[in-house]
């Protein structure tokens, strides 16, 4: 009989999630093996997310935040971003940004929900906040775009 490291060592986010169905189904037997462990709940999640069952994600990841997992609020702020549910987005960002010591993606992810609620000082302020605490990419760049459309 397997582990549930085995199950988890056997299914990879890295493959794009093409495989999705069977990540699902790995992570699945890997909690029923080991039900308290946060990070097959959030790998999971992630799946759920790329086959767009969204309620799914958001459950899996309320119970890797139940069971200490703090990454899971800026995965399930994503996917309330993705469903258009901006409020709830923002909340997750925000406690991401708090518990996480001011993730820089956390504050690119809330200003995209800000801006999507027509909160335009607010979005720039986390666009800003994002350029200054994020190491050069192509995000940033992106970032600084938006804040230019804002300001227009």
């Amino acid at each position: 009989m397997l582990d549930s490291n085995e199950y988890k060592s056997d299914s990879t986010l890295a493959q794009h999630c093409r495989e999705a169905d069977k990540v699902i189904g790995d992570y699945t037997k890997a909690i029923e093996l080991n039900p308290d462990e946060a990070s097959a709940y959030v790998k999971r999640g992630l799946a759920y997310r790329v086959k767009c069952k969204y309620d799914r994600a958001v459950a899996d990841f309320g119970r890797a935040i139940e069971l200490g997992n703090d990454s899971a609020y800026l995965e399930r702020g994503s996917v309330y971003r993705e469903k258009g549910e901006y409020d709830k987005a923002i909340v997750d960002y925000t406690k991401e940004i708090e518990l996480c010591h001011q993730d820089p993606i956390a504050f690119y992810e809330r200003g995209n929900a800000y801006k999507a609620l027509g909160k335009k000082f607010e979005a720039i302020a986390d666009f800003e906040e994002f350029i200054k605490l994020a190491k050069e990419s192509g995000i940033v760049e992106h970032a600084k775009q938006e804040v230019e459309r804002l300001r227009g």
